[in-house]
């Protein structure tokens, strides 16, 4: 029951039958290294009525060893999962507006809009994208909170041909889950994350071909191949039809590179150059559009 008094403007609360039932029903892993930030996030944690127990997390959330871990330990309904190594701060009834969600939509993967602080102390909104079926990057923004079932949490350790992953197991049970149900976008601003990577997304795009990364690519690559294998859209070479071209159709080269552009004076050159660096065996050409 919710009593607002018509002059105090003082809101008071009684604890609802639904707020009771949420007591206890999140086990929170956090990935904080520093063992300073990771007790202060700890302890906002731990504040939050609905939390059941907080495990800090010493190996990456990109291995199959840290998530086999996570699925054995938490025996709460829910998993939330911390990624970012820095301040977390939680709005207002966040976890519990999560967990609401999350039961009503019987989600299986929960991620919500929030706000980013900068290094110069600026505050801005980070409002996501909906998830879509052809959401399978790697980097699809889902901020640094994610609220996941422990079931299907479960029921992703528990295959028998489970990949072993050093980077890539985060990325490969959002998969997995996503062929059972899409994850969920709450749009609200629930909480603030630090940013500290503040490098123009035309500068980041370019990490996937960045060679210190290759080992990484190629997890990534292994567990998006498996994905699309498994909701048939993978294409076998050979497995399609070849196009044939009118006898009178003359084309002078075989292929076409359009890179579109915009804003990207810093990182188009790096584009141009990947391009224009590729052995082939036939004619091609490169064609850049501004804007």
């Amino acid at each position: 029951m919710v009593f607002c008094g018509d002059t105090t403007n003082i809101l008071y609360i009684c604890p609802s039958d639904s707020t009771i039932k949420m007591r206890n029903t999140i086990d929170c892993f956090i990935t904080c290294a520093d063992l300073q930030q990771g007790r202060k996030v700890e302890e906002a944690l731990r504040e939050q009525g609905n939390v059941n127990s907080v495990f800090r997390l010493t190996d990456s959330v990109g291995s199959t060893k840290t998530i086999r871990y996570i699925a054995e330990t938490a025996t709460a309904p829910y998993v939330l999962l911390y990624t970012k190594d820095d301040d977390l701060r939680l709005g207002y009834h966040a976890l519990e507006r999560m967990i609401t969600i999350a039961a009503d939509h019987e989600a299986l993967m929960l991620y919500a809009d929030h706000y980013v602080c900068l290094p110069s102390g600026e505050r801005r909104e980070m409002p996501l994208t909906d998830y879509q079926l052809g959401s399978v990057r790697d980097d699809f923004q889902m901020g640094s909170l994610l609220l996941i079932d422990t079931q299907g949490l479960r029921r992703y350790v528990a295959q028998e041909n489970l990949h072993r992953y050093q980077y890539a197991a985060l990325y490969d049970l959002r998969l997995f889950l996503s062929r059972e149900k899409l994850p969920v976008h709450v749009q609200e601003f629930l909480y603030t994350e630090v940013e500290t990577d503040t490098r123009l997304s035309g500068e980041k795009q370019f990490d996937y071909v960045d060679p210190r990364l290759r080992a990484r690519q190629v997890e990534m690559e292994r567990a998006c191949t498996r994905h699309l294998r498994c909701i048939n859209a993978y294409l076998h070479a050979g497995e399609y039809d070849t196009i044939k071209f009118e006898d009178s159709a003359a084309f002078p080269v075989e292929a076409t590179v359009v890179i579109p552009v915009r804003n990207r004076a810093r990182t188009i050159a790096d584009a141009i150059e990947s391009v224009l660096k590729q052995n082939t065996s036939f004619a091609f050409n490169l064609m850049v559009v501004d804007n």
